[in-house]
């Protein structure tokens, strides 16, 4: 799902929730969306000397955050002269982070994707001055991201993972103090929303105290984590990171104008020869043609007669299914292809005594071919 936290964006992962709960805990809200409105002078340097501002609490909800070296420093000083800061993020500006001396792990989004891994997850807070905690969960991927390495002699932890690593800390810097936390998820309206975690959100706020007199809620990072500020190399992997590095962005427009022009030149439809179909061939012309041409070469009656017989048998035994006696038993063979033809039994009759005529003599004369091209032929012919 889309992670945006942003103020207005009433979604599972958005941040409507958490800003509300702000505005009702702290007098003052003011919504950060320009560089200029940045709750620090970008002019400052880290002189400790520098006369100390209480009261100012800066709140960073993001899935990542990216910014330039000026940035980091700023906001370092911000918190050195007396103020609190608080960034939220699974992924943090590798510079900032070696600024502070913090080493963040988090989970691979790849890996933590994966099929099956959405399972009933917690978070728990340390209760101030003790040693209880409380735990607060939904069902989602797995909250696996902490804190490895921290300045212990500055650094408290305020909350941890279902794993019991810190995922939560408050770091001591000057006069101010920084928090860091590891799972921008559990500010989302999905975990807030679930059952009584409302009660995070306000426990974790009392953490940080509650003598601030101005909270500057930012809209600004969130706009800034896809487009470079200063990213590091490694923690970045999204498309605008690409784009924003000029050899990988040229790779990739090359490689999109090459596939382009791969599926336009081959949009055309590539169609296979059909094969010239060979037209079936009339069995019955051919038969009367053989039979024409043996007439006129040889006159051989006898054979001519006893291929007509032959193809008309052929013929009852594919298309009735019977095949005649051999010899004909004109009694038993009549009655069987009366049935099945719906010839009558007088032209069945008639048809078998002249096939078996023509078998039983030696020679055929013309008039017996004729007679018998006739029965057959007119056998053949529908009703």
């Amino acid at each position: 799902m889309k992670e945006t936290y942003k103020k207005n964006d009433k979604i599972p992962f958005g941040g409507s929730v958490v800003y509300n709960e702000l505005k009702e805990d702290f007098d003052s809200v003011i919504v950060v969306e320009r560089k200029q409105q940045l709750p620090y002078d970008g002019s400052l340097d880290d002189d400790e000397t520098t006369p100390v501002s209480f009261g100012d609490f800066f709140v960073i909800i993001t899935p990542r955050i990216f910014m330039t070296e000026e940035e980091a420093n700023s906001l370092v000083a911000f918190v050195r002269r007396g103020n609190d800061l608080m960034i939220a993020a699974a992924d943090l500006d590798s510079y900032f982070l070696e600024l502070i001396g913090v080493q963040i792990i988090n989970v691979p989004a790849f890996l933590e994707r994966m099929p099956g891994t959405m399972a009933d997850t917690k978070v728990s807070l340390s209760i101030q001055k003790s040693a209880e905690t409380v735990a607060f969960g939904y069902f989602y991927y797995p909250l696996l991201n902490y804190f490895k390495k921290f300045p212990e002699t500055r650094t408290q932890i305020l909350g941890l993972n279902e794993r019991g690593e810190p995922d939560f800390i408050s770091v001591s810097i000057g006069a101010g103090h920084l928090y860091l936390h590891a799972s921008p998820r559990v500010f989302s309206d999905y975990f807030l929303l679930t059952g009584n975690n409302i009660q995070y959100a306000k426990r974790a706020f009392s953490l940080m105290g509650s003598a601030h007199t101005t909270v500057h809620w930012d809209e600004y990072f969130k706009k800034l984590r896809n487009k470079q500020n200063k990213a590091p190399e490694k923690s970045f992997s999204s498309l605008d990171a690409i784009m924003q590095r000029p050899l990988l962005k040229w790779a990739l427009l090359l490689g999109g104008a090459a596939l382009f022009f791969f599926v336009f030149s081959n949009v055309k439809r590539r169609q296979q020869a059909i094969p010239r179909k060979v037209p079936v061939a009339n069995d019955s012309v051919d038969f009367a043609e053989t039979m024409g041409r043996l007439y006129f070469l040889n006159k051989d009656n006898k054979n001519i007669a006893s291929k007509m017989i032959g193809y008309f048998r052929e013929h009852v035994r594919t298309r009735f299914f019977i095949h005649l006696s051999d010899p004909l038993s004109v009694k038993e063979d009549t009655v069987r292809l009366a049935q099945k033809s719906g010839k009558p039994v007088e032209q069945i009759t008639e048809l078998l005594n002249c096939i078996q005529g023509v078998e039983a003599s030696a020679e055929i004369t013309d008039e017996e071919l004729l007679m018998l091209n006739l029965q057959i032929e007119k056998f053949y012919k529908k009703k």
